[in-house]
């Protein structure tokens, strides 16, 4: 059964008005073309749009100041895969079958590519790691695919934005006469980081805010060669986050395990020409991305879990919706998974032992509220197992051999564990075992078979 896309009678009453006011009463003429940026491991709040530090990302600065910035965009997975699946088909995890990492999309669902190449667009997908990879079904519709392979043979695991952009700046100067649409995928911000210089030396001290700022180099190249083609007017660019980085919130130092919002929220800027810059408050989520792309072209799409996004497509308000987000990832160190979910302020997470925070008040989840307001806890819960239920538990994916390698090589695992009790431990008594065991992971910095994260 598909995860559907329930209203919160609570919540249905708040609109978008503001963010309508802001932008605008309807779109202007779509434009011809689409560039999808995603900045993997990106945290929302590291940005200046979100709170963070002034001067980091230069251009993504220069771009939320003339698009619309999305306030409040949560990932369906903080996991890269599941998570970019759930971005380009508009459907969520237990949707689309991808869980997590080693996952594979079905070949009877469409993405926002085929969508777009049987309107006529010119496609192009340049990626920058192996969990993107050509054998995970991402590459429908796609008339380019480049990914760290080479004639499909895997060489190595993960490579520099600067290198996959080098791929998408030839691309865009071959293929700019036409309608396209291109998808750049940055890595550089996952551990371990590895910047070049000066890079390294000026962010010695804050490796990751380096990673964030390389990034924004690749923003800029980006922007100068719409510019030089003089198709800057005529082209939407999406810049999103699949999942944010702990950075030790919770005892979590990357992602994968957890769904708290420093891994849940995700920055979504969209640039569309002509239309005035503003900011949309109400809660959106990846899968609002391809019908939203979609609506601006005018392309028909298949059935999706997401909306389109108000005001893109002449609606002037938007109920707000309950917003889920799953991670199967413990599952493959016979733990129990975790999904949430959010109704307004209030999220819940399904544990063992349960949780329950009023972001509007405790955005940081340090307090656990499920003894307080237990009915409104479990009142969540029947919902969010109602739609988990449904949805099926689904079955972890078994990688190939070579894909398996290059899992382990970025930090996941690439086998279920053996042997699950029928309780799971609940991850959050298992975090410090998680850090002991990515601590003992060896690591042979600055060579193509790492065996890091």
């Amino acid at each position: 059964m598909i995860l559907a896309r329930v209203v919160s009678a609570a919540v249905s009453g708040l609109l978008v008005t503001a963010a309508v006011h802001a932008i605008g009463e309807g779109p202007s003429p779509r434009p011809a073309n689409v560039v999808l940026i995603t900045l993997d491991t990106t945290r929302a709040d590291r940005l200046s749009p979100y709170g963070g530090a002034v001067g980091v990302m230069p251009t993504l600065d220069a771009w939320a100041a003339r698009g619309i910035v999305f306030d409040d965009a949560t990932t369906l997975a903080p996991l890269t895969l599941p998570a970019h699946t759930s971005l380009l088909t508009g459907r969520t995890p237990p949707d689309h079958g991808v869980r997590d990492n080693s996952g594979a999309l079905g070949e009877d669902v469409p993405t926002i590519a085929s969508a777009l190449h049987g309107a006529g667009y010119r496609t192009a997908a340049f990626v920058s790691s192996v969990v993107l990879g050509t054998h995970t079904g991402l590459a429908r519709g796609f008339d380019v695919y480049r990914d760290v392979g080479v004639d499909g043979v895997l060489h190595r695991f993960r490579r520099p934005g600067s290198e996959t952009t080098d791929e998408a700046v030839q691309w865009l100067d071959r293929n700019a006469g036409a309608p396209f649409f291109l998808w750049l995928h940055l890595y550089d911000a996952h551990a371990p980081i590895d910047l070049p210089e000066p890079f390294r030396t000026t962010y010695l001290n804050d490796p990751y805010d380096g990673a964030l700022a390389f990034m924004d180099g690749q923003l800029a190249r980006i922007a100068a060669t719409l510019e030089d083609r003089g198709i800057s007017d005529s082209t939407a660019i999406v810049v999103a986050a699949d999942h944010g980085e702990a950075l030790g919130d919770h005892g979590e130092r990357g992602h994968g395990i957890f769904v708290y919002q420093s891994v849940v929220h995700v920055p979504l800027v969209i640039i569309w020409p002509g239309v005035r810059p503003g900011r949309v408050r109400t809660p959106v989520e990846l899968t609002d991305v391809m019908p939203t792309v979609l609506a601006i072209e005018g392309v028909a799409r298949a059935r999706v879990d997401g909306r389109p996004i108000a005001p893109f497509v002449r609606t002037a308000y938007a109920p707000a919706r309950d917003v889920y987000t799953e991670s199967m990832y413990p599952r493959r160190f016979g733990w129990s998974d975790l999904r949430s979910l959010r109704a307004g302020a209030l999220k819940v997470i399904d544990a063992p032992r349960p949780e329950l925070y009023d972001l509007a008040v405790d955005p940081g989840e340090a307090h656990n509220l499920i003894g307080e307001r237990r009915a409104e806890a479990e009142a969540l819960l029947r919902r969010l197992r109602a739609l988990s239920d449904g949805a099926g538990g689904g079955a972890l994916a078994t990688a190939s051999a070579d894909t398996a390698r290059a899992l382990r090589s970025l930090g996941y695992l690439a086998t279920p564990a053996r042997g699950m009790p029928a309780l799971l431990p609940d991850p959050k008594d298992m975090i410090a075992d998680y850090n002991v065991l990515e601590a003992q992971r060896p690591r042979r910095p600055g060579s193509d078979d790492r065996d890091d994260r």
